[in-house]
Protein backbone atom coordinates (compact mmCIF):
# COMPACT_ATOMS: atom_id res chain seq x y z
CA UNK A 1 0.00 0.00 0.00
CA UNK A 2 1.11 3.59 -1.02
CA UNK A 3 0.69 6.49 0.68
CA UNK A 4 -2.26 7.50 1.56
CA UNK A 5 -4.03 10.17 0.13
CA UNK A 6 -3.06 14.03 1.39
CA UNK A 7 -6.77 14.37 2.26
CA UNK A 8 -7.60 11.02 3.84
CA UNK A 9 -4.02 11.21 6.05
CA UNK A 10 -5.86 14.53 7.34
CA UNK A 11 -8.76 13.05 7.71
CA UNK A 12 -6.97 10.78 9.83
CA UNK A 13 -5.02 13.57 11.74
CA UNK A 14 -7.13 15.76 12.49
CA UNK A 15 -8.27 14.14 15.71
CA UNK A 16 -4.59 14.32 17.59
CA UNK A 17 -5.75 18.87 17.33
CA UNK A 18 -9.14 18.44 20.12
CA UNK A 19 -7.34 15.01 21.54
CA UNK A 20 -4.30 17.72 22.54
CA UNK A 21 -6.20 20.66 23.24
CA UNK A 22 -8.49 18.86 26.06
CA UNK A 23 -5.73 16.80 27.50
CA UNK A 24 -3.37 20.17 27.73
CA UNK A 25 -6.47 21.75 29.48
CA UNK A 26 -7.02 19.65 31.81
CA UNK A 27 -3.58 19.44 33.41
CA UNK A 28 -2.71 22.75 32.98
CA UNK A 29 -5.88 24.99 33.40
CA UNK A 30 -8.13 22.61 34.72
CA UNK A 31 -7.32 22.63 38.76
CA UNK A 32 -7.13 26.00 39.04
CA UNK A 33 -10.19 26.70 37.35
CA UNK A 34 -12.04 23.89 39.48
CA UNK A 35 -10.36 25.30 43.01
CA UNK A 36 -10.83 28.89 42.00
CA UNK A 37 -13.86 29.06 39.99
CA UNK A 38 -16.08 25.87 41.03
CA UNK A 39 -14.69 26.30 45.07
CA UNK A 40 -13.80 22.25 45.17
CA UNK A 41 -10.90 21.20 47.63
CA UNK A 42 -7.89 21.93 46.26
CA UNK A 43 -7.17 18.27 48.19
CA UNK A 44 -10.21 16.44 45.98
CA UNK A 45 -8.86 18.08 42.56
CA UNK A 46 -5.19 16.65 43.43
CA UNK A 47 -6.63 13.07 44.22
CA UNK A 48 -8.70 13.33 41.27
CA UNK A 49 -6.03 13.79 38.81
CA UNK A 50 -3.38 11.18 40.48
CA UNK A 51 -6.06 8.70 40.78
CA UNK A 52 -7.07 8.85 37.20
CA UNK A 53 -3.10 9.01 36.31
CA UNK A 54 -2.54 5.58 38.08
CA UNK A 55 -5.41 4.11 36.26
CA UNK A 56 -4.82 5.55 33.12
CA UNK A 57 -1.27 3.71 33.58
CA UNK A 58 -3.00 0.47 34.88
CA UNK A 59 -5.65 0.65 31.97
CA UNK A 60 -3.05 0.96 29.00
CA UNK A 61 -2.22 -2.74 28.07
CA UNK A 62 -5.23 -4.38 29.08
CA UNK A 63 -6.98 -1.45 26.58
CA UNK A 64 -4.34 -2.30 23.87
CA UNK A 65 -4.58 -5.86 24.10
CA UNK A 66 -8.44 -6.21 24.22
CA UNK A 67 -8.29 -3.98 21.58
CA UNK A 68 -6.10 -6.13 18.98
CA UNK A 69 -7.98 -9.25 20.54
CA UNK A 70 -11.57 -7.74 19.13
CA UNK A 71 -9.21 -6.51 16.18
CA UNK A 72 -9.30 -10.23 15.31
CA UNK A 73 -12.67 -11.04 15.87
CA UNK A 74 -13.97 -8.57 13.38
CA UNK A 75 -14.52 -5.08 15.91
CA UNK A 76 -12.24 -2.40 14.22
CA UNK A 77 -10.15 -0.01 15.99
CA UNK A 78 -12.80 2.66 14.50
CA UNK A 79 -15.63 1.09 16.39
CA UNK A 80 -13.41 1.61 19.38
CA UNK A 81 -13.42 5.76 18.62
CA UNK A 82 -16.94 5.59 17.48
CA UNK A 83 -18.10 3.90 20.91
CA UNK A 84 -15.52 5.90 23.13
CA UNK A 85 -16.25 9.44 21.72
CA UNK A 86 -19.80 10.01 23.12
CA UNK A 87 -18.74 8.96 27.31
CA UNK A 88 -15.25 10.92 25.84
CA UNK A 89 -17.43 14.24 25.00
CA UNK A 90 -19.82 13.94 27.67
CA UNK A 91 -17.84 13.89 30.66
CA UNK A 92 -15.28 16.38 29.48
CA UNK A 93 -18.35 18.54 29.09
CA UNK A 94 -19.64 17.72 32.51
CA UNK A 95 -16.26 18.80 34.30
CA UNK A 96 -16.50 22.10 33.15
CA UNK A 97 -20.16 22.45 33.52
CA UNK A 98 -20.92 20.70 37.66
CA UNK A 99 -24.26 21.12 38.51
CA UNK A 100 -24.50 23.45 41.77
CA UNK A 101 -27.49 21.26 42.69
CA UNK A 102 -26.35 18.25 43.43
CA UNK A 103 -22.87 16.54 45.01
CA UNK A 104 -20.49 18.42 42.92
CA UNK A 105 -17.24 17.06 44.68
CA UNK A 106 -18.71 12.67 43.41
CA UNK A 107 -19.49 14.33 40.13
CA UNK A 108 -16.40 15.52 39.66
CA UNK A 109 -15.07 11.96 40.62
CA UNK A 110 -17.02 10.37 38.59
CA UNK A 111 -16.53 12.52 35.60
CA UNK A 112 -13.24 12.86 35.45
CA UNK A 113 -12.91 9.07 35.77
CA UNK A 114 -15.42 8.21 33.15
CA UNK A 115 -12.94 10.81 31.02
CA UNK A 116 -9.74 9.44 31.45
CA UNK A 117 -11.30 5.75 30.83
CA UNK A 118 -12.99 6.81 27.38
CA UNK A 119 -10.07 8.66 26.80
CA UNK A 120 -7.84 6.05 26.76
CA UNK A 121 -10.02 3.59 25.02
CA UNK A 122 -10.14 6.37 21.93
CA UNK A 123 -6.69 7.05 21.75
CA UNK A 124 -5.27 4.03 21.74
CA UNK A 125 -7.58 2.68 19.03
CA UNK A 126 -6.62 5.84 17.30
CA UNK A 127 -3.33 5.26 16.80
CA UNK A 128 -3.14 1.82 16.45
CA UNK A 129 -5.78 3.19 13.49
CA UNK A 130 -2.67 5.14 11.85
CA UNK A 131 -0.01 2.31 12.61
CA UNK A 132 -1.65 0.21 9.86
CA UNK A 133 -3.26 3.11 7.72
CA UNK A 134 0.06 2.75 5.70
CA UNK A 135 2.26 -0.02 4.51
CA UNK A 136 4.88 2.30 2.47
CA UNK A 137 8.09 2.72 4.78
CA UNK A 138 8.66 6.36 4.09
CA UNK A 139 4.67 7.12 3.32
CA UNK A 140 3.88 6.89 6.87
CA UNK A 141 6.46 8.94 7.37
CA UNK A 142 4.65 11.85 6.08
CA UNK A 143 1.02 10.26 7.54
CA UNK A 144 2.48 10.78 11.20
CA UNK A 145 4.53 14.37 10.47
CA UNK A 146 0.98 15.87 9.37
CA UNK A 147 -0.10 13.88 12.62
CA UNK A 148 2.72 15.59 14.81
CA UNK A 149 1.67 18.68 13.29
CA UNK A 150 -1.67 18.37 14.24
CA UNK A 151 -1.14 17.06 17.95
CA UNK A 152 0.95 20.99 18.40
CA UNK A 153 -1.49 23.21 16.73
CA UNK A 154 -3.95 21.36 19.27
CA UNK A 155 -1.19 22.45 21.83
CA UNK A 156 -0.78 26.15 20.86
CA UNK A 157 -4.43 26.75 20.59
CA UNK A 158 -5.10 25.63 23.94
CA UNK A 159 -2.21 27.52 25.17
CA UNK A 160 -3.33 30.61 23.48
CA UNK A 161 -6.85 30.05 23.23
CA UNK A 162 -7.84 30.75 27.02
CA UNK A 163 -5.47 34.20 26.66
CA UNK A 164 -7.83 35.48 23.40
CA UNK A 165 -10.81 34.84 25.69
CA UNK A 166 -9.92 36.97 28.10
CA UNK A 167 -9.70 39.57 25.66
CA UNK A 168 -13.23 39.94 25.23
CA UNK A 169 -13.81 40.55 29.17
CA UNK A 170 -15.49 37.05 30.08
CA UNK A 171 -15.44 35.26 33.43
CA UNK A 172 -13.39 32.63 34.32
CA UNK A 173 -16.25 30.01 33.95
CA UNK A 174 -17.69 31.01 30.82
CA UNK A 175 -14.43 31.12 29.54
CA UNK A 176 -13.44 27.90 29.92
CA UNK A 177 -17.22 26.60 29.19
CA UNK A 178 -16.49 27.87 25.88
CA UNK A 179 -13.48 26.26 25.33
CA UNK A 180 -14.84 22.86 26.08
CA UNK A 181 -17.95 23.13 23.88
CA UNK A 182 -15.01 24.17 21.32
CA UNK A 183 -13.09 21.26 21.54
CA UNK A 184 -15.88 19.11 22.00
CA UNK A 185 -17.17 20.41 18.38
CA UNK A 186 -13.99 19.94 17.06
CA UNK A 187 -14.04 16.21 18.57
CA UNK A 188 -17.53 15.68 17.19
CA UNK A 189 -15.84 17.08 13.48
CA UNK A 190 -12.91 14.35 13.62
CA UNK A 191 -14.96 11.76 14.44
CA UNK A 192 -16.79 12.74 10.97
CA UNK A 193 -13.25 12.77 9.15
CA UNK A 194 -12.70 9.27 10.59
CA UNK A 195 -15.64 7.91 9.05
CA UNK A 196 -13.94 8.55 5.40
CA UNK A 197 -10.65 6.90 6.66
CA UNK A 198 -10.45 3.21 6.00
CA UNK A 199 -9.41 0.27 7.87
CA UNK A 200 -8.07 -2.78 6.97
CA UNK A 201 -9.41 -5.75 7.97
CA UNK A 202 -7.74 -8.78 9.88
CA UNK A 203 -7.44 -11.41 7.98
CA UNK A 204 -7.08 -14.78 10.19
CA UNK A 205 -4.60 -17.30 9.20
CA UNK A 206 -6.64 -20.66 9.63
CA UNK A 207 -3.65 -22.61 10.39
CA UNK A 208 -3.09 -20.34 13.08
CA UNK A 209 -4.71 -20.93 16.63
CA UNK A 210 -5.35 -17.32 18.13
CA UNK A 211 -3.92 -17.00 21.88
CA UNK A 212 -6.00 -14.41 23.65
CA UNK A 213 -3.57 -14.50 26.93
CA UNK A 214 -2.29 -11.44 27.87
CA UNK A 215 1.28 -12.83 28.14
CA UNK A 216 1.56 -13.49 24.42
CA UNK A 217 1.52 -9.94 23.74
CA UNK A 218 3.26 -9.00 25.80
CA UNK A 219 5.79 -11.50 25.33
CA UNK A 220 5.98 -11.51 21.18
CA UNK A 221 6.71 -7.27 21.59
CA UNK A 222 9.63 -7.76 23.94
CA UNK A 223 11.33 -10.19 22.00
CA UNK A 224 11.84 -7.80 19.10
CA UNK A 225 14.88 -5.50 19.52
CA UNK A 226 13.24 -2.57 17.85
CA UNK A 227 10.38 -2.64 19.86
CA UNK A 228 13.01 -2.68 23.04
CA UNK A 229 15.19 0.12 21.46
CA UNK A 230 12.54 2.19 20.29
CA UNK A 231 10.91 1.62 24.12
CA UNK A 232 14.77 2.71 25.76
CA UNK A 233 14.70 5.57 23.96
CA UNK A 234 10.95 6.69 24.88
CA UNK A 235 11.91 6.09 28.44
CA UNK A 236 14.50 7.88 28.33
CA UNK A 237 13.64 11.02 26.42
CA UNK A 238 10.39 11.26 27.93
CA UNK A 239 12.09 11.03 31.59
CA UNK A 240 14.46 13.90 30.27
CA UNK A 241 11.85 15.96 28.77
CA UNK A 242 9.27 15.64 32.01
CA UNK A 243 12.04 17.16 34.14
CA UNK A 244 12.98 19.95 31.63
CA UNK A 245 9.51 20.93 31.25
CA UNK A 246 8.42 21.14 34.71
CA UNK A 247 11.53 23.44 35.91
CA UNK A 248 11.49 25.82 32.50
CA UNK A 249 9.39 28.35 34.40
CA UNK A 250 11.44 28.19 37.46
CA UNK A 251 14.57 27.89 35.44
CA UNK A 252 13.62 31.26 33.10
CA UNK A 253 12.74 33.54 36.35
CA UNK A 254 15.65 32.23 38.80
CA UNK A 255 17.94 31.66 36.61
CA UNK A 256 17.55 34.11 33.25
CA UNK A 257 15.49 36.69 35.55
CA UNK A 258 12.45 36.16 32.78
CA UNK A 259 9.17 36.77 34.35
CA UNK A 260 6.98 35.34 31.69
CA UNK A 261 8.08 32.45 29.25
CA UNK A 262 5.05 32.00 27.09
CA UNK A 263 6.49 33.44 24.37
CA UNK A 264 9.38 31.17 24.66
CA UNK A 265 7.34 28.10 24.78
CA UNK A 266 4.78 29.34 21.36
CA UNK A 267 8.71 29.38 19.83
CA UNK A 268 9.70 26.43 20.73
CA UNK A 269 6.36 24.59 19.42
CA UNK A 270 6.16 26.81 16.09
CA UNK A 271 9.43 25.82 15.53
CA UNK A 272 9.04 22.05 15.72
CA UNK A 273 5.85 22.33 13.73
CA UNK A 274 7.37 24.59 10.74
CA UNK A 275 10.36 21.97 11.08
CA UNK A 276 8.60 18.46 10.43
CA UNK A 277 8.51 19.11 6.25
CA UNK A 278 12.21 19.14 6.55
CA UNK A 279 12.83 15.98 8.57
CA UNK A 280 10.48 14.25 6.34
CA UNK A 281 12.21 14.81 3.09
CA UNK A 282 15.39 14.03 4.81
CA UNK A 283 14.32 10.70 6.36
CA UNK A 284 13.20 9.66 3.00
CA UNK A 285 16.25 10.68 1.01
CA UNK A 286 18.69 9.42 3.55
CA UNK A 287 17.17 7.04 6.09
CA UNK A 288 15.21 7.20 9.04
CA UNK A 289 18.05 6.23 11.85
CA UNK A 290 20.75 8.55 10.42
CA UNK A 291 18.00 11.38 10.29
CA UNK A 292 17.05 10.50 14.08
CA UNK A 293 19.69 10.43 14.85
CA UNK A 294 20.80 13.86 13.69
CA UNK A 295 17.18 15.37 15.08
CA UNK A 296 17.96 14.55 18.48
CA UNK A 297 21.80 15.12 18.34
CA UNK A 298 20.61 18.73 17.15
CA UNK A 299 18.12 19.21 20.29
CA UNK A 300 21.00 17.88 22.58
CA UNK A 301 23.74 20.06 21.00
CA UNK A 302 21.37 23.14 20.67
CA UNK A 303 20.22 22.53 24.53
CA UNK A 304 23.63 22.46 26.10
CA UNK A 305 24.48 25.98 25.84
CA UNK A 306 21.48 26.63 28.91
CA UNK A 307 24.11 25.29 31.20
CA UNK A 308 26.38 28.16 30.61
CA UNK A 309 23.64 31.17 30.14
CA UNK A 310 23.30 33.68 33.23
CA UNK A 311 21.12 36.59 33.96
CA UNK A 312 19.56 38.74 30.83
CA UNK A 313 20.68 36.03 28.37
CA UNK A 314 17.71 36.28 26.29
CA UNK A 315 18.99 36.53 23.14
CA UNK A 316 20.47 33.30 23.54
CA UNK A 317 18.31 31.45 25.33
CA UNK A 318 15.98 32.35 22.25
CA UNK A 319 18.59 30.71 19.78
CA UNK A 320 18.76 27.72 21.84
CA UNK A 321 14.89 26.97 22.19
CA UNK A 322 14.58 27.73 18.15
CA UNK A 323 17.29 24.88 17.65
CA UNK A 324 15.85 22.66 19.89
CA UNK A 325 12.66 23.47 18.91
CA UNK A 326 13.59 22.54 15.35
CA UNK A 327 15.02 19.03 16.28
CA UNK A 328 11.84 18.20 18.42
CA UNK A 329 10.24 17.66 15.36
CA UNK A 330 12.57 15.06 13.86
CA UNK A 331 12.54 13.82 17.49
CA UNK A 332 8.50 13.30 17.42
CA UNK A 333 7.72 12.35 13.63
CA UNK A 334 10.36 9.63 12.58
CA UNK A 335 9.84 7.49 16.32
CA UNK A 336 6.29 7.23 15.04
CA UNK A 337 7.16 6.15 11.45
CA UNK A 338 9.29 3.52 13.12
CA UNK A 339 6.29 1.98 15.38
CA UNK A 340 4.19 1.57 12.21
CA UNK A 341 7.19 -0.39 10.92
CA UNK A 342 7.48 -2.11 14.36
CA UNK A 343 3.49 -3.17 14.18
CA UNK A 344 3.95 -4.02 10.93
CA UNK A 345 6.50 -6.50 10.79
CA UNK A 346 5.60 -8.13 14.43
CA UNK A 347 2.23 -8.35 13.34
CA UNK A 348 3.10 -10.21 10.23
CA UNK A 349 5.58 -12.41 11.52
CA UNK A 350 3.36 -13.49 14.44
CA UNK A 351 0.47 -13.70 12.79
CA UNK A 352 -1.89 -11.66 14.82
CA UNK A 353 -3.10 -7.83 15.54
CA UNK A 354 -0.54 -6.38 17.25
CA UNK A 355 -1.06 -2.55 16.91
CA UNK A 356 -2.64 -1.29 19.90
CA UNK A 357 -1.17 -3.77 22.13
CA UNK A 358 2.21 -1.96 20.82
CA UNK A 359 0.56 1.50 21.14
CA UNK A 360 -0.54 1.32 24.61
CA UNK A 361 3.59 -0.54 26.01
CA UNK A 362 4.95 2.46 24.66
CA UNK A 363 2.29 4.80 26.41
CA UNK A 364 2.32 3.20 29.36
CA UNK A 365 6.65 3.15 29.18
CA UNK A 366 6.36 7.21 28.53
CA UNK A 367 3.69 7.78 31.41
CA UNK A 368 5.96 5.52 33.82
CA UNK A 369 9.02 7.32 32.83
CA UNK A 370 7.55 10.70 33.00
CA UNK A 371 5.79 10.00 36.72
CA UNK A 372 9.41 9.05 37.89
CA UNK A 373 10.84 12.39 36.25
CA UNK A 374 8.77 14.81 38.17
CA UNK A 375 8.68 12.40 41.41
CA UNK A 376 12.42 13.06 41.99
CA UNK A 377 12.78 16.74 40.32
CA UNK A 378 11.10 18.56 42.60
CA UNK A 379 12.08 16.54 45.96
CA UNK A 380 15.51 17.39 44.80
CA UNK A 381 15.31 21.00 44.40
CA UNK A 382 13.62 21.67 47.68
CA UNK A 383 16.15 19.69 49.64
CA UNK A 384 18.97 22.13 47.33
CA UNK A 385 17.88 24.75 49.25
CA UNK A 386 14.89 26.27 46.90
CA UNK A 387 12.05 28.50 48.45
CA UNK A 388 10.16 30.60 45.90
CA UNK A 389 10.07 34.02 45.39
CA UNK A 390 13.37 34.98 46.81
CA UNK A 391 16.87 35.42 45.47
CA UNK A 392 18.35 32.03 45.06
CA UNK A 393 21.97 30.83 46.74
CA UNK A 394 24.61 30.08 43.66
CA UNK A 395 24.11 26.71 44.83
CA UNK A 396 20.58 26.35 44.12
CA UNK A 397 21.18 28.11 40.95
CA UNK A 398 23.38 25.40 39.98
CA UNK A 399 21.06 22.63 41.08
CA UNK A 400 18.35 24.26 38.71
CA UNK A 401 20.81 24.24 36.02
CA UNK A 402 21.61 20.40 36.33
CA UNK A 403 17.70 19.84 36.78
CA UNK A 404 16.58 21.82 33.78
CA UNK A 405 19.82 21.13 31.72
CA UNK A 406 22.15 18.58 32.62
CA UNK A 407 19.84 15.50 33.52
CA UNK A 408 17.56 16.00 30.10
CA UNK A 409 21.20 16.13 28.78
CA UNK A 410 22.36 12.54 29.62
CA UNK A 411 19.20 10.94 29.21
CA UNK A 412 19.28 12.48 25.41
CA UNK A 413 22.98 11.37 25.52
CA UNK A 414 21.93 7.80 26.55
CA UNK A 415 19.13 7.76 24.11
CA UNK A 416 21.30 8.68 21.12
CA UNK A 417 23.36 5.47 21.69
CA UNK A 418 20.60 3.39 22.02
CA UNK A 419 19.46 4.37 18.89
CA UNK A 420 22.75 2.76 17.15
CA UNK A 421 21.15 -0.44 18.04
CA UNK A 422 18.25 0.22 15.96
CA UNK A 423 17.87 -2.71 13.64
CA UNK A 424 15.70 -1.54 10.59
CA UNK A 425 16.59 0.50 8.12
CA UNK A 426 14.84 0.74 4.42
CA UNK A 427 17.02 -1.55 2.95
CA UNK A 428 15.95 -4.33 5.52
CA UNK A 429 12.86 -3.50 5.94
CA UNK A 430 11.08 -5.26 3.27
CA UNK A 431 13.24 -8.44 4.97
CA UNK A 432 12.29 -7.86 8.14
CA UNK A 433 8.72 -7.67 6.94
CA UNK A 434 8.84 -11.39 5.40
CA UNK A 435 11.52 -13.52 7.45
Amino acid sequence: MESPPVKQSIYYSFSSLPLAAMLLTIFVYLPKFLIEEISLAPALVGFGLIFVKLLDLILDPFVGIFTDNSKQNGFGFKKFIFISFLPLSFCYLLIFFLPESLNTQLIFLIAVVGLFISYTFFDIAYQALGLELCESYHGRTKLFSIRDSSILLGTIVAAALPTYLESIALNEIAKFQITAIAYVLLLVLSVYFITKVTEKSFVKDKAVKYEKSSESNIRTCFRSRAFNVLSMNYFLTSFGSTISGGLILIYLQYVLGITSGSKYILIFFLLSLLGMPLWVYLAKRIDKLPIWIFAMGLTTASFTGVLFLEKGDEFYYLIIVSLSGLGLGGCLVIPSSMQADIAEIESKKNKRNLHASIVSFWAMIKKVSAAIGIGIAFPILEYSGFIANIEQDESVITMIKFLYAGVPLICYCLAIGCAFFYPISKNNFREENVS
